[in-house]
């Protein structure tokens, strides 16, 4: 049985637990059973900007799914001002920024969970959410963008270790997370700049504009269809699948870019007029 229920607050009357209980339960209801074959990582939000007056990078309000449960930013945070407060030493090493689960008491029958920002300098810690990899020179944090001069395009966002890297960032979609949006907009933007799109390039830039971001299925079938080996696919971690699907973003020049996809030649004339079905 399907149910829809609905407050109306009339004015002097008395709130009931029935209403009460409406009121909160149908948002988090809605909201849970939206993402419950989500994968753990950010429903939406949480991307990465600077400020032009002052050249703070900032880290916008959002939505995290972890353990099964939502967990709401409901404000930017300043995190050059954070790291500032962190008192970190100015390196040329990397440091790690992540999401870490905090637990506080009741407090009037109310139990408070907290992912809290925290900042490793060795690596990540696999019980914690990552966002993102940087350096701290005291002041300013790089945004990565493309390099249309430099052979290796999207090198700042992948090996470039001056620049904010998110590839380990995990972002929540059906099955498997997939990679932060930041990583999809700069994918988007050179598929629009690029010329002699394949059709695949297109079907690409069509699902980054309607979906935000892409899912792992779709970005190994787009390597397959490039001609690369299944095995070499199923053998990558993150970054080096990142890096092989840009490659062949960057690299397909054919309409048909593999020619196990294309139709026979042998075909009979009725099984292509009517599309195979006889």
């Amino acid at each position: 049985m399907l149910v829809n229920k609905k407050v109306f607050f009339r004015h002097g009357a008395i709130l009931t637990k029935e209403m009460l209980n409406v009121a909160c339960d149908y948002p988090r209801d809605f909201l849970y059973l939206k993402y419950d074959k989500y994968s753990d990582g950010i429903i939406s939000g949480l991307d990465f900007k600077i400020l032009h007056e002052d050249n703070s990078l900032v880290l916008t309000k959002g939505i995290v799914k972890y353990k099964n449960e939502l967990y709401f930013l409901l404000e930017d945070v300043n995190l050059t001002k954070f790291f500032s407060q962190q008192n970190l030493e100015i390196s040329r090493k990397s440091r790690y920024l992540q999401l870490k689960m905090e637990i506080k008491d009741n407090k009037e029958n109310v139990q408070e969970k907290l992912l809290m920002l925290v900042v490793l300098d060795n690596a990540f810690d696999e019980r914690n959410i990552p966002l993102c990899r940087f350096r701290w020179n005291g002041s300013e944090i790089k945004i990565p963008k493309i390099n249309y001069l430099d052979e290796t395009i999207f090198d700042d966002f992948i090996d470039n270790q001056s620049y904010l890297n998110v590839i380990d960032t995990p972002y929540a979609y059906l099955k498997e997370a997939t990679y932060h949006s930041m990583l999809f907009k700069a994918i988007g933007e050179y598929l629009n700049n690029k010329k002699n799109k394949t059709i695949l390039d297109y079907i690409i830039l069509i699902q980054i504009q309607n979906n935000i971001v892409l899912s792992m299925e779709t970005i190994k079938s787009y390597i397959l269809f490039s001609g690369k080996e299944k095995a070499v696919v199923d053998n990558c971690n993150r970054k080096d699948l990142f890096k092989l699907f840009v490659d062949c973003i960057i690299n397909n020049q054919n309409e048909t870019v593999n020619k196990n996809y294309e139709i026979k030649k042998n075909e009979s004339k009725e099984e292509i007029e009517y599309g195979g079905m006889l």
